[in-house]
């Protein structure tokens, strides 16, 4: 068994059997699998992720197609993860992790604390344009119904907004909670 399906698993105590036993916590991503903080993240598991980054798993290393463990864990909703990573020391980067893409998935999923961190770390709640769609897919715009009062109120709070603020064509803070 390697790390990376020990974690995929949940297997709390054969991650540690294989940590203890020279197993590599920066595991390359296979076919199968992705490496193992990756893995946690995206499982919520969250006392392995612990485990992984005391052996010397690579925070901020993305898989293949680019996304690293803080936004996984983001995207997920993996909030024992994203506090833990956070509590570490996790040092965003708007381009790395994709920063627009977290904040408008915080949004969608109401994860109020994901986007409040987000927001410490100044990532804008101007974001207008993701892939292709200007103006389209804001965070706002993305909040589900029942957290886009919470969103908006994050949002003024935080930064000082003004409830008449645009956020995108016709859409106001005030119109959207």
């Amino acid at each position: 068994m390697t790390v990376s399906e020990a974690t995929a698993s949940g297997n709390i105590e054969a991650v540690c059997h294989l940590l203890t036993n020279g197993g590599d916590p920066n595991e390359a991503e296979t076919d199968e699998f992705w490496p193992p903080l990756l893995l946690a993240a995206y499982e919520d598991h969250a006392e392995i992720a612990r485990l992984l980054l005391d052996a010397g798993a690579d925070m901020y290393a993305p898989h293949s197609g680019g996304e690293t463990p803080l936004l996984v864990a983001a995207q997920r909703g993996s909030l024992g993860v994203f506090r833990l990573l956070v509590e570490r020391g996790y040092k965003m980067d708007a381009a790395r992790d994709n920063a627009p893409w977290m904040l408008i998935r915080g949004a969608e999923d109401g994860s109020l604390e994901i986007l409040k961190w987000l927001l410490t770390q100044g990532v804008g709640v101007d974001v207008t344009d993701f892939n292709g769609y200007q103006g389209e897919l804001t965070p706002i715009r993305c909040a589900q119904p029942a957290s886009r009062r919470a969103f908006a109120t994050v949002q003024m709070y935080t930064l000082g907004s003004s409830s008449t603020a645009i956020e995108a064509p016709g859409w106001t803070i005030r119109w959207s909670t």
